[in-house]
């Protein structure tokens, strides 16, 4: 490891230091500042500029360095009057020697974060490698804070769509590989008490567990030991869920999450696989659940780790696309949860009304557009008996008072985060669009465990079942098919899928595997990997 850049004012700055100070520069932390980070100084511009140009590339790698330009350059390149040869020779250590100009590479920043773009579609970013690029300009994280049991945590997610082959992405869902993929974050991931993982015969093609002591650097060094559990099924899918076992410094009380990994090839005929990955962490004291909302940027250094022979930027799944939104209108049941949350507790007195619904719905007597409609038609009307009562803006009152019953009348939308927030909402969301599902669309929804798989070849008059779905776990777990509701969606694309939710409160967290058959006792249409968190929103 290389000695700590020197800072005329303030000794030895490190690069974590150097990452930290720049971040806050681009406005990262928001209108409140940096949280009060242990340890942390503010430091001159220049000086961590130089550190980072100075540190080596597998502490710092060029990803890292565009990232943070990107964010200084929406800025505006903060103390660039003082810092004008920092930057640039912070540009200079990104060429490396290949056919980029610095100061091209410096307007090309400027240039892209002034109309919020994704830097690969400018010239020098298209110079670059893909990896190198991918996601600057792009959100890709989720970030929510949730309830663990007692326990406080903060739900992580991101989806994306990348063309790298299935080969690649699934070794980057093997976490022996962490630390060669993204040292950015992983600086450490032994097997702990064995000289290797440990078979798992089950299932799958490639299927193991083992306790792993982990190391990664987030705003501080956090050791962990982790129960992880990998899965393959040959080339079609793979996945891998991680549990917090112990941990050794006492800083965490929550570390769960998964990554799964499904090759598109096989239905495309291009190479590419869709990609989830979820990280839950809650931290023993309060001070790091708050600053763990801030972790996006080095999370995403992660995720670039799966697009490292990919030929092309990967794509972010948008919150508004595949699955978030059915183009019939609100499920009914996200609009009992958003009515009842909005109106309080004397909104219960209206639910019986909507049993009669979800019985004949269950039933499978009518199909998903007369239950959405009659939903609709539900809360129109619970909306007309309050709306004398509860005139929350005076100019929805018209259009509720000639609403004709056909019409999804939906409750105010919760206050949004400010514009720092960590938890704001993509800018080209569409105003009151419904949060996206987890498998669909990156989003946090309603049930932080539903999944929305688009499914080629769905048939207008289909009713799709699951199979069995059973855990990747050492000593799996099963939830029923009876278990697993499936409700068939049109998708805004056009295309049509399936939205899954379980009832089962029992099962324990983990990645459960299955398949979507056509009807009970039907062919296949596509596999299902649903993971249980065990969380919920606060």
């Amino acid at each position: 490891m290389k000695d700590p850049t020197e800072s005329p004012e303030y000794g030895a700055v490190t690069p974590q230091d150097a990452y930290v100070n720049l971040l806050t520069r681009a406005g990262h932390f928001g209108d409140a500042g940096p949280p009060s980070l242990p340890g942390w100084r503010r430091i001159p511009t220049p000086d961590a500029l130089r550190a980072l140009t100075e540190s080596p590339k597998d502490e710092i790698p060029n990803s890292v360095r565009i990232s943070v330009l990107y964010d200084l350059a929406r800025e505006g390149f903060p103390d660039r009057d003082s810092a004008r040869d920092e930057y640039r020779r912070l540009a200079e250590s990104v060429a490396g020697g290949r056919d980029v100009d610095p100061d091209q590479l410096l307007n090309d920043l400027r240039e892209a974060s002034s109309r919020e773009a994704p830097f690969h579609t400018t010239a020098s970013g298209q110079a670059l490698d893909p990896h190198e690029v991918a996601f600057v300009g792009e959100s890709v994280c989720t970030v929510q804070k949730v309830k663990v049991g007692d326990l406080t945590g903060t739900w992580i997610y991101s989806e994306f769509d990348t063309d790298a082959p299935f080969e690649s992405v699934s070794e980057w869902v093997d976490p022996r590989n962490w630390p060669r993929l993204a040292p950015f974050m992983f600086k450490g991931m032994k097997v702990v008490g064995a000289r290797r993982p440990l078979a798992i015969a089950e299932q799958g093609t490639d299927h193991w567990h083992g306790v792993f002591h982990e190391e990664v650097q987030l705003f501080d060094r956090i050791s962990a030991l982790l129960h992880c559990d990998h899965w393959t099924d040959g080339n079609r899918a793979g996945g891998m869920t991680f549990e917090l076992a112990f941990s050794p410094d006492g800083q965490l009380d929550v570390d769960r999450g998964f990554i799964a990994v499904n090759n598109t090839a096989l239905e495309t005929g291009e190479p590419g696989c869709r990609v989830q990955a979820l990280k839950i962490v809650g931290f023993t004291e309060d001070l790091w659940d708050d600053i763990a909302q801030y972790v996006c940027p080095i999370w995403t250094e992660f995720l670039r780790g799966a697009v490292r022979a990919g030929s092309s930027p990967p794509k972010p799944t948008e919150p508004s696309s595949p699955g978030a939104a059915p183009t019939e209108g609100p499920v009914p049941e996200d609009l009992i949860e958003a009515w009842t949350t909005f109106f309080g507790a004397s909104a219960r007195t209206y639910l019986d009304l909507f049993e009669d619904i979800n019985a004949r719905a269950v039933s499978g007597r009518y199909s998903a557009s007369v239950w959405l409609a009659d939903g609709s038609r539900f809360w129109s009307q619970l909306a007309k008996d309050w709306v004398q009562a509860w005139a929350y803006g005076l100019d929805k009152l018209p259009e509720v008072v000639r609403d004709d019953g056909g019409s999804a009348f939906v409750p105010p939308p919760p206050p949004r985060p400010s514009p720092g927030s960590p938890t704001s909402p993509p800018s080209r969301v569409p105003e009151g669009a419904t949060a996206g599902l987890r498998g669909a669309g990156g989003g946090v929804p309603g049930h932080l465990d539903d999944l929305v798989l688009a499914v080629p070849g769905l048939g207008e008059g289909d009713q799709p079942v699951t199979t069995e779905l059973v855990s990747i776990e050492a000593r799996p777990a099963t939830i029923a098919a009876r278990d697993v509701s499936v409700a068939v969606v049109d998708l805004p694309d056009g295309t049509r899928g399936v939205r899954l939710r379980t009832s089962n409160n029992s099962a324990p967290p983990g990645l459960y595997v299955g398949a979507l058959l056509r009807a009970a006792g039907g062919p296949t249409l596509v596999p299902v990997q649903l993971y249980v968190s065990g969380a919920r929103e606060r």
